[in-house]
């Protein structure tokens, strides 16, 4: 029988999906007696842009414990429906984490102030839905720096080292257009450069520049609520720091992911947070519950985990030179045979999430 102690590790789980954090998963057919028995976990996050579109994570517990990761399955219908009664029948494929773009011909008006809901169809005929969620005015970054500073702390011998990190910092208003303070979930990501060492036993070097995505503590909530902050500005507010090392050899760029959050959605997400930062690992049991803000209609009884909200995602760009932080040197370079290279250092699109492509923003 579940209980609610399961309620806030699920919810977790299904977090980190829409946190970077998934699983090449196979769908599931499950048969209603055995559906009955697993909880489902639903995700939904609809982003204003152009297109608009909504990202969706649907599953299904697949066993009686808790750090079993959710397992996508198939359901009936996912309708996104606007306060005007406006739907759109989401084509939707059994899976996680996946992106579909909001059909404008459904009429349904995509902007600041309006709300939203979801509603799934479970292959039981039950409806789950969720609240209406307002989609919230935003505020854009005045601007992005960064400053060089020092740190000591413990290696992996116990030692205790000293080492420069950069300091990455935001200056950006928080009233909205509406004049409420903004609420705030931001998400990091960096690209840097590898470029393969020649190998000096062929007079034909053949030698790539490969650039690589990360994403930066995918497991960390970094959220923000301008309503306790005393001040309607912030100035040289430091969001995150990064060690320097040989990352920022051939250049660097930190990438930030701002989204808009309503009181409700800052609400989950700081619980999320406050979690994580309590335990350090979501398999644990809490001592507490995470509030979805899903009902299954046909039964109100029914726990159901997850959340959706409505977001408008920003994103930032800083560049880092080599020279910023004191020309740091490839670490491949430093190996004098190249038979004794790793292979990354060889070739460098042997590196996970590598691409010889040149990103856009790459100046």
């Amino acid at each position: 029988m579940w209980k609610k102690r399961h309620y806030l590790c699920v919810s977790l789980l299904l977090s980190l999906f829409l946190m970077g954090i998934s699983a090449c998963l196979d769908r599931i057919e499950l048969d209603a007696e055995a559906a009955e028995e697993r909880p489902i976990v639903i995700q939904g996050k609809l982003i204003l842009g152009t297109p608009s579109r909504i990202q969706l994570s649907i599953g299904r517990l697949s066993g009686l414990r808790t750090d079993e990761l959710p397992i996508p399955v198939d359901v009936q219908e996912v309708v996104l429906e606007d306060e005007n009664g406006n739907r759109f029948l989401i084509n939707y494929t059994s899976g996680l984490d996946i992106s579909y773009p909001i059909d404008a011909s459904t009429g349904i008006e995509m902007a600041p102030g309006k709300s939203y809901r979801l509603s799934v169809v479970t292959l039981e005929g039950e409806t789950i839905q969720s609240t209406f969620e307002v989609l919230p005015e935003t505020v854009s970054a005045d601007s992005l720096g960064f400053s060089l500073t020092k740190r000591t702390f413990l290696n992996e011998l116990e030692n205790e080292v000293e080492a420069d990190f950069v300091s990455f910092n935001l200056f950006t208003g928080l009233r909205t257009n509406d004049g409420n303070l903004a609420r705030f979930k931001w998400d990091f990501k960096s690209t840097y450069v590898a470029i393969d060492v020649e190998d000096p036993n062929t007079n034909f070097p053949n030698t790539k520049i490969c650039y690589i995505d990360r994403n930066i503590n995918p497991n960390k909530i970094t959220v923000f609520d301008g309503n306790e902050f005393t001040g309607n500005r912030l100035e040289n507010f430091s969001l995150l720091e990064q060690e320097v090392d040989s990352k920022f050899a051939y250049g660097y760029y930190l990438i930030i992911l701002k989204e808009a959050l309503s009181a409700g959605a800052y609400a989950y997400w700081n619980e999320v947070r406050q979690v994580l930062d309590r335990n350090g690992n979501f398999f644990e049991t809490p001592a507490g519950e995470i509030q979805s803000n899903f009902t299954n209609t046909d039964r109100p009884e029914q726990i159901i985990y997850g959340y959706f909200y409505a977001t408008q995602v920003d994103t930032t760009y800083q560049h880092v030179g080599p020279a910023d932080v004191g020309t740091p040197v490839d670490q491949c370079r430093l190996i004098a045979n190249y038979d004794e290279l790793p292979l990354q250092c060889r070739d460098c699109l042997t590196i996970p999430r590598s691409t010889t492509i040149k990103p856009p923003y790459w100046k």
